[in-house]
């Protein structure tokens, strides 16, 4: 992923955060997985996931993945939170108000999001 993209994609299990890097969010672990709390607003492009509401997965006739979307974010459809997993092993459930909603998913343009 490019640097702008906000995170750093673990190579080796023994990979660290790195702190001197402004445009990488500080972070304990590194992530390897999270729940797809996503969105693409890029153009007409536009599709949004938000697996736990306080209902279940938003839907539309009965796919979690809604496209088009009228350019929401997980969390304007109504996402909860969702499951991180990280380098150490651990998978920990983290509320939407903890997550940063500004990771890059898609390297070649910015205009796809995940929140974890």
């Amino acid at each position: 992923m490019p640097p702008q993209s906000g995170w750093k994609s673990p190579i080796k299990t023994t990979d660290l955060p790195e702190h001197n890097d402004s445009r990488i969010v500080p972070v304990d672990q590194l992530v390897l997985f999270s729940d797809p709390n996503s969105w693409a607003i890029e153009g007409s492009y536009r599709w949004v996931m938000a697996p736990h509401t306080a209902h279940g997965a938003a839907k539309r006739n009965g796919s979690a993945f809604i496209y088009p979307s009228e350019g929401q974010t997980a969390k304007r459809m109504g996402a909860e939170g969702g499951n991180v997993g990280t380098l150490d092993g651990a998978v920990n459930w983290r509320p939407m108000s903890t997550m940063k909603q500004i990771y890059w998913t898609y390297s070649n343009d910015g205009g796809h999001r995940g929140a974890w």
